[in-house]
């Protein structure tokens, strides 16, 4: 029988965060025909998260599934040296604008679907075993690319939110927040609550806004299915 998710399983890895920062500076450093670039390092950094994370034993060689080479998949590392399987994805994110060199205050990457979260990823783990290992780095035009922050969390930490309210999305996909502005969640709990009514108000703005795209078959067909329900 596997044991218990420790208490500290958060702590540990946070604690290693500053260690893996210099490990991904030297891998770049050992490595310069990798290429290493901004268009392409969220998946080049991918392999070396995982060799560090074997390195310091916070994954069993034997007890883990590899998800990063395929695009489609998510997360990138389910932890499952455990009584519970373990959500561990990996994100990027450049902290200057590569042609101009502009500081950037928000990743702006897209955290998975909100359907996604609700179907598959919510059900298949508990959202308080869902992390993100985020990765700041400096990749400037004319200059070598080099890791300024590791950082490992709770999923929810790195969620945006709208002004009025909702979950932040663009084409239905979860956002994430600005760098310097506060978690918007306290837990898992809290994003799931407002999962459902971010999808519900993500749908009524779809069919509200494309009504005048629709002929009149069709628009008498959709009223006639939502008097229904």
């Amino acid at each position: 029988m596997k044991k218990e998710i420790p208490s500290d399983y958060l702590s540990l890895r946070q604690n290693k965060m500053n260690y893996l920062t210099d490990f991904l500076n030297q891998k770049i450093k050992d490595n310069p025909s990798v290429g290493w670039t901004y268009k392409e390092f969220g998946k080049q950094v991918e392999q070396p998260i995982i060799e560090f994370l074997l390195m310091c034993e916070l994954l069993d060689s034997n007890n883990f599934t590899d998800q990063s080479a395929n695009k489609n998949e998510i997360p990138d590392i389910i932890d499952n040296q455990y009584n519970e399987p373990i959500f561990v994805d990996i994100k990027a994110g450049n902290i200057v604008q590569y042609a101009t060199g502009k500081k950037v205050t928000n990743p702006n990457q897209d955290l998975s679907t909100t359907f996604r979260w609700h179907q598959e990823t919510l059900r298949r783990f508990k959202g308080e075993n869902c992390y993100f290992i985020e990765i700041k780095y400096h990749h400037l035009q004319g200059e070598n690319l080099y890791v300024t922050e590791s950082n490992i969390d709770k999923f929810y930490h790195f969620v945006g939110k709208t002004p009025d309210g909702f979950i932040s999305t663009r084409r239905r996909n979860v956002r994430t927040k600005s760098w310097s502005s506060p978690s918007k969640f306290s837990s898992s709990a809290d994003f799931e609550k407002l999962l459902e009514v971010t999808i519900s108000h993500s749908i009524k703005k779809d069919i509200l806004n494309n009504m005048k795209y629709l002929n009149e078959k069709d628009r008498i067909e959709v009223i006639e299915n939502l008097s229904s329900k």
